[in-house]
């Protein structure tokens, strides 16, 4: 019988540890699930912020194309709008001004050749009157050049 109490101590002894090895194995097994639900909550709450990080960056991205399509087409209108205002206008102005250069080219090679020059006096330089010259030409061989400077700028030679 002591035999067989001996046995069963040692038997005894091996369940009790047994039952401890499997008690420390299920509480590091239920740290671990504790663990991983921690985890999981944590990434939930990660992606969730994510999210709406990404949200409000992508309704600024378009708040920011919206602004810069109307700034584009705000460009574009006052392109279209100076090239109606200035446009015809300063190319008719520049090929005055080249028409009167030519002119007055013409005029000093005549001057220099010796022949009579001929012009055009505007009464109305300025385009006050919207008339830019009344079409009448003066015969100038017979004038001094003081007094052609003096015809060309409204002054009475007489």
């Amino acid at each position: 019988m002591k035999s067989a109490r001996e046995t069963f101590s040692t038997e005894n002894a091996a369940a009790s540890a047994a039952f401890q090895e499997v008690e420390d194995e299920a509480q590091q097994v239920s740290d671990a699930a504790e663990e991983a639900v921690h985890s999981q909550k944590r990434e939930r709450t990660n992606i969730e912020l994510a999210k709406d990080k990404h949200e409000q960056k992508r309704s600024e991205a378009i708040q920011n194309r919206r602004e810069s399509a109307n700034e584009v087409k705000e460009a574009q209108s006052f392109v279209q709008q100076l090239k109606e205002e200035c446009g015809s206008k300063l190319y008719a102005e520049e090929d005055h001004r080249r028409a009167e250069q030519i002119q007055a080219l013409e005029d000093a090679q005549r001057t220099l050749d010796g022949q009579a020059v001929v012009t055009v006096v505007d009464k109305d330089p300025y385009g006050i009157d919207g008339d830019s010259a009344d079409g009448s030409q003066v015969a100038q061989k017979d004038l001094s050049p003081m007094e052609r400077a003096a015809q060309e700028m409204g002054v009475s030679t007489n």
